[in-house]
């Protein structure tokens, strides 16, 4: 028979493994809402300035008009979205709230942040149209179903 602490580390357990990992459940949860951001308004609010091709060629740039921007996007040479996201579009809809920099850390960590060269977690990227703009640069795998492998400490 199973003694009593043997029944509460194995419910323990058992939470832990349900929940997702023992990682502070913020960090998930911005995972989550960068995935849903992209998800969800990944045609609608990135602007494609690069065009549609991944040789350059802007020819089949569409001219929609961008409502409430949220950034921009160009195919890799994978022909794959990645995106690049205003920051105060990022604060205020992949942090909101949570912890600003552990958070970030955690993106880049998961392999959903790019970090520039000079070790900030955002990057200076020249947008044709418009100035140099500083932006979080999210990679293509952003939406790939284990994107950020598992953090779970199981």
């Amino acid at each position: 028979a199973e003694s009593a602490a043997q029944s509460c580390a194995r419910i323990f357990h058992d939470w832990v493994k349900a929940r997702g990992g023992t990682q502070a459940y913020e960090m998930e949860e911005a995972k989550q809402r960068l995935q849903m951001l992209i998800a969800q308004h990944g045609s609608s609010r990135f602007e494609t300035p690069w065009g549609c091709r991944s040789d350059g060629d802007t020819t089949s740039v569409q001219d929609a008009r961008i409502i409430n921007r949220a950034g921009f996007k160009r195919l890799n040479s994978n022909d794959e979205w990645e995106y690049f996201i205003i920051p105060a579009v990022f604060e205020k809809e992949v942090i909101g709230g949570l912890q600003n920099t552990a958070v970030k850390t955690y993106l880049v960590d998961c392999g959903l942040l790019v970090k520039d060269r000079a070790g900030k977690f955002s990057e200076v990227i020249k947008v044709p149209g418009h100035k140099s703009l500083r932006l979080y640069h999210v990679p293509a795998r952003v939406l790939d179903g284990d994107a950020g492998g598992d953090h779970a400490d199981s």
